[in-house]
C-alpha cells in the first residue's frame, strides 16, 4: 500500500517523518517516509495481517530540523481480504428427470448453480457429485466472476433405494475463499425399483393340447393323461434384475381369456402368480391370454411400474389331438375277427391334430392281455417298435405268442408331442385262436443241416404297406433239427435265410398250403457235378423246391467274376447235382448287382441257380452236313468235297483271326491245318471221302491270349443213288402252256442233282415238229437251268402234246420220268358284233360292242385291239365291251376299228368298224360327287358301306368314270384300296339327274385304330369332281 502524508513546518522545516505500521504488518514496526514536495510518501508497506480483517490506527511521527517532534497524529486504516467466496446451498441444487417419479435406471440431471459472493474472481472451480457420501463424478467451471454465478450440470443413473445427493464446490480447498463453510448442498430422495410382469407359461405361440374325452370315432383322451386345466403362470420381478424377486403378496394379478376376465391371484414369495382354468370347453384355435397386475399399497413407496410393463399378453394355440385305432391282420374264424397264434397283431394308429393327420414325437403302445396286463410295450421316438408310414400314420405290431396265454389282445396307446401328453386311446379286446399249420424250414448242404443259419420270417400280407421290422414273425438261428413255426394256411410269408458261408435267400410271398409246408433250401459250396460247357468256373449253388411264391432274391459270396447266371431245372436234391444247365447273361436277370464281396439277382421260379464265369473264348464247330448253322444243311456224298468250320471268337463275340486251328479225322489219324476265311470269318478245311459212312473229327483252336478250346463232332457221308431232279419245265413263249403254230419257241427246264453234277439233258420234240426228234439242252452257266431255243412248233392241227425230258448226272443216275404238256394253237379267234355309238359329246365318243364267246380253250379270245382313224390306241380285255375315246375335236368325224386276238397271238383276219361325229355345239352344266356319310365307324374284322352319289347339272346325257383312289390323302391316313369291293365304275348319267353307287369296305383283322381316308373322283365331259370319306377303326 502507498502511504501519503502532507507534513509542513514553516519555521524550521520538516526533517524526517515515519509511521508505525506494526498494526498492519506483523513483521514491520516503523517505516520512513520520503519527502516529495510537501508530501511524505512510502510505497513499500504491505498490509499483511493473515486472515484478519479489521481497522487499525497508524501513528505518524515527524521531526523538524530543530528536533521538534510531532507524534500526535493518528491515521485509521481498514484492512480487508481480497478473496472469492463460493456459495452453494440446497436452493441452488436442482434435480430433474423424465419419469413421473425417480425409479431404477432413471437418468437424473443435476444442475448445481455456484454463486461467487467474495471480493475476487474464482477460476477453475471444481464441482463434485457425491452419492451417499461416495464420490461419483465432478466437473470444472473455468471462471466465476465476483458477484456472479455459474451452473454446473451433472448426470447420474439412479439405483434403487434411499440416497443423499450432495454437491461439493472446491472439495479439496484448492481455492482460498473468504468463507469455506458455505460450499456444500445435499438433497435426499428415494429411487423406486421398476417392476415388470411376464407370462412364464404358456409362452407366446405355445401349442396346448385340449384334452377331454370325445366319442366321435376318434378318442381324444380316453385315459385322462392330458390335464383338463391350463395353469397360467406369471412372474413379477425387478425389471433390471430378474433374479430380484418381489415380496410375498406384493401385487394382485388379473387373468383374461380372449379379453374376458377369468380370475385373480396374488404373487407368492418368489413373485409368481398362478391361475388354473378348464380349457376343454373350447374348440381348437388361437386364443389370447392376458395378465396384468397392480402393486399393493404397502409397497408403493419403494416400487413402481408403468402401463407397458404391468401387463403381458401371449397368443396360444389350443389344439385337439385325437387317435383312431384300427386292428389289422386279423383272421375270420366262425365269423369273428381273431388273431392266430404265431401271427403278427398289427395296430394302425392315426393321429390327427385339429382334424388333420399330424406327426408327433412320441407314442407309447401297450399290448395287453386280461386283466389289463401289459405284455409288450412299444415306443416311438424315431423307431423302437412303432414305425411311421405316413403323415400322422403309424404301425405297431406284436407277435401273438405264448405270452398272451392264448386269451386276447388289447391295445392301449398314449401319444406325446415334444415331451407333453396330448392324447390317449384304446380298442376292444381281440381273441386269440390256435394256428392251423406249421411252417417247417431247414437249410442243408449235400447231406446235413447247415447249423447257425439265421432265419427270419415275415408276414408278407402286409409287406408292401409297412416296414418289414413290424411284420417280423420269427427270428431264429437254425439248429440240427431245423425250425418249425406256427402259421396259418393260405397266408403269405416272406422268409430270409442267411448261412454261415455268406449265402442269403429271400423268398417273398410264399403261399402256405397243405402241399407246401416245408421250405428246405440246399446250399452247395463245392460243386463237382456236371457244369455248363461255356462256363469256366461256378459259384456256390442255391436250390430250393418251391412253387407258389412271388419272387426270390438270391445272394452269393463273390468268389469269381460272375458274367453269367446258370439255372438247372432238373436239380436232384438227393445227389445234389444236375445234368442240364441253361446259362444266360446277367442282364437277363432282374435286379442283378454286385459289390466287392457278393452278387445277387431275383427270380420267380426254381429249382437251382449259380453264378458262372465264362471262358474268355468261344468255339463252335460244324460241317456242311449239319443243320441250323451257316453254310450247312447239305448232304455230302462219296467223292464230294465237304467243308468243315470252326467259329473261334472271344467270349464277347470278337473275331480271333490270328489263332491256330487244326482238325483231326479218325479215318486218317492225322491233324490238318484249318485256314481262316476273311469272308465267312471262320476257320475252314475242305476234303472228300472215298467211302460212305459216319466219320469222327476233332477241332482244336488256340491263341496266346485266349483260352484253348477243343470240340468233337461227326460227319455223315452219303452214297450217291439219287437221280437228277427235274422241275419247272417251261416254254417262255407259251401262254397257259399254249403256243402259236409256226413260231420258234424257247424250251427251259430246271435240273439239279443234290449229290452229283448233272452231265446232260434232252427233250423229245418229235410230237410238235414232224421233222424234230430228240434235242439236246444246254446248261446256263452258274445256274441249274437247261435250255434250247431252236425248236419250231409246226403241226397241222390245234392240240396238246406231252414232251419227255431225260437227264443224267455224273454218277450215271438217270431221270426220264418228267413229261411236259404243250399245246399248239393254229385256230384264229372270231370277231364280235360291230361297234355302235352309245354316247358322245363335243370331245368324246363312247362305242360298245358284243364280244365273241369264249370256248373251252381259254386261249380262244384274249383281248380286242382298238384303232381310231387307223391308228392303234388301246387293247381292252376280253371282259370289256366298250371304249370311250376322249380328247376329240367338236364336230369332227372319227372311225373306230376293232379286231380280236387270242392268248397265243392269233388275230382275226377281219376288222369291225363304225364312224361317228362329235357334237359341235358347246353343252352346259357339270357334275358333283358326294360321299355319304363322310365317316363310318367300325372295328377291325367287320365291314361298312358308303353311298357315292354322282349328280348331273348338264344339259345332256354323259358317260361317267367313277374311281375310288387315294389321291390327295396324306401318308399315314390312307385306307387300303384292297378293302373296297370295287374301285372303278363306268355308267351313263342322264341330264340333271343323280345315281347312287354303294361301295362296301372290309376292314381286315389286325388293322390299327384311327381314321382311314379315301377319295371318290367322278369324271365327265365338262369336268371332274371329288369328295373324301373315312372309316374310323375303333378297335
Amino acid at each position: 500500500m502507498t502511504l501519503n502524508a502532507s507534513i509542513t513546518n514553516g519555521e524550521a522545516g520538516v526533517k524526517n517523518a515515519s509511521v508505525n505500521v506494526s498494526a498492519i504488518n506483523s513483521t514491520l514496526n516503523e517505516v520512513v517516509l520520503e519527502r516529495q514536495g510537501d508530501y511524505w510518501i512510502n510505497t513499500t508497506i504491505i498490509a499483511d495481517r493473515g486472515e484478519t480483517a479489521e481497522l487499525q490506527n497508524l501513528t505518524i511521527t515527524t521531526y523538524d530540523n530543530v528536533s521538534n517532534v510531532n507524534n500526535s497524529v493518528n491515521m485509521t486504516v481498514g484492512i480487508y481480504l481480497k478473496l472469492p467466496d463460493l456459495n452453494m446451498t440446497s436452493d441452488y441444487l436442482q434435480i430433474t428427470y423424465s419419469e413421473p417419479e425417480i425409479q431404477d435406471r432413471s437418468n437424473l440431471t443435476i444442475n448445481a448453480t455456484v454463486h461467487n459472493t467474495g471480493n475476487d474472481n474464482a477460476t477453475d472451480v471444481n464441482v463434485s457429485l457425491y452419492i451417499d457420501e461416495e464420490y461419483d463424478q465432478s466437473i470444472n467451471i473455468p471462471l466465476i466472476n465476483l458477484s456472479e454465478n455459474s451452473t454446473a450440470t451433472l448426470y447420474w443413473i439412479a439405483s434403487p433405494g434411499p440416497h443423499n445427493i450432495t454437491i461439493m464446490v472446491d472439495p479439496l480447498d484448492t481455492i482460498e475463499e473468504l468463507n469455506e463453510t458455505n460450499n456444500n448442498a445435499t438433497n435426499s430422495t428415494i429411487v423406486k425399483k421398476l417392476v415388470v410382469m411376464d407370462i412364464i407359461y404358456p409362452l407366446n405361440g405355445t401349442d396346448i393340447p385340449r384334452g377331454g374325452y370325445h366319442t366321435d370315432g376318434y378318442k381324444e383322451d380316453v385315459y385322462n393323461i392330458v390335464d383338463d386345466n391350463l395353469t397360467i403362470t406369471t412372474r413379477v420381478y425387478n425389471y433390471y434384475n430378474s433374479s430380484d424377486s418381489v415380496p410375498e403378496s406384493f401385487a394382485n394379478c388379473s387373468f383374461y381369456w380372449n379379453g374376458s376376465l377369468i380370475g385373480y391371484n396374488e404373487t407368492n414369495s418368489t413373485g409368481y402368480c398362478h391361475f388354473s382354468y378348464n380349457k376343454t370347453q373350447y374348440n381348437y384355435g388361437y386364443y389370447n391370454i392376458t395378465v396384468n397386475f397392480t402393486i399393493n399399497a404397502s409397497y408403493s413407496d419403494n416400487y413402481t411400474t408403468n402401463a407397458t410393463l404391468n401387463e403381458s399378453t401371449n397368443a396360444v394355440k389350443l389344439s385337439v389331438y385325437e387317435i383312431a385305432l384300427t386292428k389289422t391282420n386279423t383272421k375270420v374264424v366262425d365269423g369273428d375277427a381273431v388273431y392266430r397264434e404265431g401271427d403278427a397283431a398289427i395296430l394302425v394308429i392315426n393321429v390327427t391334430k385339429d382334424g388333420v393327420l399330424h406327426n408327433v414325437t412320441e407314442i407309447i403302445a401297450f399290448a395287453k392281455k386280461p386283466p389289463d396286463i401289459a405284455v409288450v410295450i412299444n415306443y416311438y421316438d424315431g423307431f423302437n417298435g412303432i414305425e411311421q408310414v405316413g403323415t400322422g400314420r403309424y404301425y405297431v405290431r406284436t407277435i401273438v405268442n405264448e405270452s398272451f396265454s392264448a386269451q386276447s389282445i388289447k391295445w392301449t396307446v398314449w401319444v406325446r408331442n415334444n415331451g407333453e401328453n396330448v392324447s390317449s386311446s384304446g380298442h376292444s379286446e381281440v381273441n386269440i385262436t390256435s394256428s392251423n399249420a406249421d411252417l417247417n424250414i431247414n437249410v442243408t448242404n449235400e447231406n446235413e443241416t447247415i447249423e447257425d443259419t439265421n432265419i427270419s420270417i415275415y408276414d408278407a400280407n402286409l409287406e408292401r404297406r409297412i416296414i418289414k421290422e413290424l411284420i417280423l414273425l420269427n427270428k431264429s438261428t437254425l439248429k440240427k433239427n431245423g425250425l418249425s413255426k406256427k402259421a396259418t394256411l393260405g397266408d403269405n410269408y416272406t422268409i430270409e435265410i442267411s448261412t454261415p458261408t455268406n449265402e442269403s435267400l429271400i423268398i417273398r410271398e410264399l403261399n402256405l398250403s397243405s402241399t407246401q409246408l416245408n421250405v428246405s433250401p440246399q446250399i452247395i459250396t463245392n460243386y463237382t457235378g456236371t457244369k455248363p460247357t461255356e462256363v469256366k468256373e461256378m459259384s456256390n449253388i442255391i436250390a430250393v423246391d418251391i412253387s407258389d411264391f412271388n419272387n426270390a432274391t438270391l445272394i452269393f459270396p463273390k468268389g469269381i467274376n460272375v458274367d453269367t447266371i446258370c439255372r438247372a431245372d432238373d436239380w436232384n436234391f438227393t445227389t445234389a447235382s444236375a445234368d442240364n444247365w441253361i446259362c444266360n447273361d446277367t442282364s437277363d436277370y432282374e435286379g442283378f448287382g454286385y459289390n466287392d464281396t457278393h452278387f445277387w439277382f431275383t427270380v420267380d421260379h426254381f429249382t437251382a441257380y449259380a453264378g458262372g464265369q465264362t471262358k474268355n473264348s468261344l468255339m463252335a464247330i460244324w460241317d456242311e452236313t449239319d443243320t441250323g448253322v451257316p453254310y450247312a444243311n447239305k448232304t455230302r456224298y462219296v467223292n464230294e468235297n465237304v467243308t468243315f468250320f470252326a467259329n473261334y471268337t472271344s467270349s464277347e463275340g470278337s473275331l480271333i483271326s490270328d489263332g491256330n486251328c487244326t482238325v483231326w479225322f479218325n479215318d486218317t489219324g492225322e491233324w490238318y491245318t484249318m485256314d481262316y476265311n476273311d469272308t465267312s470269318h471262320l476257320y475252314e478245311y475242305i476234303r472228300s471221302f472215298s467211302t460212305g459212312g459216319i466219320f469222327n473229327y476233332t477241332v482244336n483252336c488256340n491263341h496266346s491270349t485266349y483260352d484253348n478250346l477243343s470240340a468233337s463232332d461227326n460227319v455223315n457221308i452219303t452214297p450217291d443213288t439219287t437221280e437228277p431232279n427235274v422241275t419247272y419245265p417251261v416254254v417262255e413263249e407259251a401262254v397257259n402252256n399254249w403256243v402259236k403254230n409256226n413260231t420258234r419257241i424257247t424250251f427251259k427246264v430246271n435240273i439239279n442233282d443234290a449229290r452229283s453234277v448233272v452231265s446232260n439233258a434232252t427233250v423229245n420234240v418229235s410230237l410238235i415238229n414232224v421233222t424234230g426228234g430228240i434235242i439236246n439242252l444246254t446248261n446256263v452257266p452258274g445256274t441249274d437251268y437247261w435250255t434250247n431255243d431252236t425248236i419250231i412248233a409246226d403241226i397241222s392241227t390245234t392240240e396238246t402234246k406231252n414232251l419227255t425230258i431225260t437227264s443224267y448226272d455224273s454218277s450215271g443216275n438217270c431221270n426220264s420220268s418228267v413229261n411236259f404238256t404243250l399245246g399248239v394253237d393254229g385256230t384264229l379267234p372270231t370277231n364280235g358284233v360291230s361297234p355302235t355309238r352309245e354316247g358322245s359329246s363335243k370331245t368324246w365318243i363312247k362305242w360298245t360292242w358284243t364280244n365273241p364267246s369264249i370256248d373251252v380253250q381259254p386261249n380262244d379270245f384274249s383281248h380286242t385291239m382298238i384303232y381310231i382313224n387307223g391308228n392303234w390306241v388301246a387293247n381292252v380285255s376280253n371282259t370289256t365291251n366298250y371304249y370311250n375315246a376322249t380328247g376329240l375335236n367338236p364336230g369332227s368325224t372319227y372311225e373306230i376299228s376293232i379286231r380280236t386276238v387270242d392268248l397265243v397271238g392269233n388275230m382275226n383276219a377281219s376288222w369291225s368298224n363304225d364312224t361317228e361325229v362329235t357334237i359341235g355345239q358347246q353343252p352346259i352344266g357339270g357334275i358333283a360327287v358326294i360321299v355319304i356319310p363322310k365317316i363310318n365307324e367300325t372295328t377291325a374284322g367287320n365291314s361298312t358301306n358308303f353311298t357315292i352319289r354322282v349328280r348331273s347339272t348338264q344339259s345332256f346325257q354323259d358317260a361317267i368314270e367313277l374311281d375310288i383312289t387315294l389321291s390327295d390323302v396324306p401318308d399315314g391316313e390312307q385306307a387300303n384300296l384292297s378293302w373296297f369291293n370295287w374301285t372303278s365304275e363306268s355308267f351313263l348319267l342322264p341330264a340333271n339327274e343323280y345315281i347312287d353307287k354303294t361301295v362296301r369296305v372290309e376292314i381286315p383283322d389286325g388293322t390299327s385304330t384311327g381314321y382311314k381316308v379315301f377319295c371318290a373322283i367322278a369324271r365327265a365331259s365338262l369336268g371332274t369332281s371329288k369328295d373324301f370319306g373315312a372309316v374310323n377303326v375303333t378297335g
